[in-house]
């Protein structure tokens, strides 16, 4: 099972992401780190503001699974299951835990 990490700030700026992510996207790692989160989800979900983005996917997603889609870097969707948690550092980083929707996916 592949499985994407990716650590952002409370702002929504991806800080490091492992090859399952760079895998799962398509993007390299220089076209991730650096970017809002915001900008790899749906349109609809990407036009709210950063800060109200990370506002409703902490609210859906923190400590549980909930679905959405992922843009790719060949411009399709990709339909995921996320997981947003609190890391203990100083820095007060998120993880975000993504894996691929699969036909024998169970929420």
């Amino acid at each position: 099972m592949l499985v994407a990490l990716i650590i952002l700030t409370e702002t929504g700026c991806v800080q490091q992401v492992n090859n399952g992510a760079v895998r799962l996207l398509g993007f390299s790692t220089d076209e991730i780190v650096g970017q809002n989160i915001s900008k790899f989800f749906a349109k609809a979900v990407a036009s709210e503001s950063h800060s109200e983005f990370m506002r409703r996917m902490d609210d859906r997603a923190r400590d549980k699974l909930c679905e959405s889609k992922m843009l790719k870097k060949d411009g399709s969707w990709i339909a995921v299951q996320l997981s947003l948690s609190q890391l203990e550092s100083a820095d007060r980083l998120l993880l975000n835990i993504v894996e691929k929707v699969t036909p024998d996916s169970v929420l």
